[in-house]
């Protein structure tokens, strides 16, 4: 799969970890998301059934 992302350009094979862009995301609003625990559960356990 990473071959596949590599030779697609969406993925570049990390060289030197100095070169990487380190910087924090622009939020839309400013405001932390807030997101529902039981829901990431709920979508995990329901792909066991």
């Amino acid at each position: 799969m990473d071959e596949a992302l590599i030779r697609s350009g969406r993925l570049r094979p990390l060289t030197d970890p100095r070169a990487l862009e380190l910087r924090k995301r622009a939020a839309a609003d400013g405001k932390p998301t807030r997101r529902d625990p039981q829901l990431l559960v709920d979508l995990v356990l329901g792909t066991v059934e």
